[in-house]
């Protein structure tokens, strides 16, 4: 029975060691964030309400929606990025790159706790395709400073990108994304590709 449970504890064990790992790839400030109960977090894509990863923070009871939320810096361009193979279409927010499209996002403001965020930064390969940062934002009239994830500039190749349309609420210019505008865009970059190498 010793031997059992010690085989036990062994096989446990590493199955532990072998997901703190996985965890430690993605998320290297587990104990900063074990430090907290719960974190705030500013989604503008596919982890929105309605969108394709959206279920993570809606169908979750841990989780609460804050609001609207819009950034406060308007150093943001958001691309999107087209996959022609799976139509996984999905925006990358990038931090002082074009100033030509510099503008707000607007999105959602939620309240996770921390297993909430490793599934977040493994979906979002946090450190490699995406970096978790901070940044301000604010919902009605009050200002959050909350984690965002900001594209990884050194992996993304910027011609693989499209620009996303810059709308405009109240004469401010901001960046909006949601699946549908999503396709669209993807489709008619997919035809002006096609066309221009026949």
């Amino acid at each position: 029975m010793a031997q059992m449970n010690n085989e036990l504890g062994l096989f446990f064990s590493l199955n532990f060691k072998k997901e703190l790992k996985e965890i430690e790839k993605w998320t290297s400030d587990v104990p900063y964030l074990n430090q907290f109960e719960n974190h705030y977090v500013f989604v503008y894509g596919s982890l929105k309400r309605g969108q394709k990863r959206g279920d993570l923070l809606t169908k979750n009871s841990k989780t609460k929606f804050c609001g609207t939320a819009v950034t406060e810096s308007t150093e943001y361009d958001l691309l999107l990025h087209v996959n022609e193979d799976n139509h996984q279409n999905f925006p990358v927010a990038f931090n002082n790159v074009s100033k030509a499209r510099n503008a707000k996002i607007k999105g959602e403001l939620w309240l996770v706790p921390t297993d909430i965020i490793l599934q977040m930064d493994k979906i979002e390969g946090n450190g490699y395709l995406y970096d978790r940062t901070w940044t301000t934002v604010h919902v009605g009239t009050e200002k959050v400073h909350t984690y965002i994830y900001e594209g990884v500039k050194s992996f993304w190749k910027f011609q693989d990108l499209v620009d996303i349309p810059i709308l405009k609420e109240n004469g401010k210019p901001y960046h909006f994304f949601h699946g549908g505008m999503a396709d669209k865009i993807a489709s008619s970059w997919i035809r002006q590709r096609e066309v221009s190498t026949h």
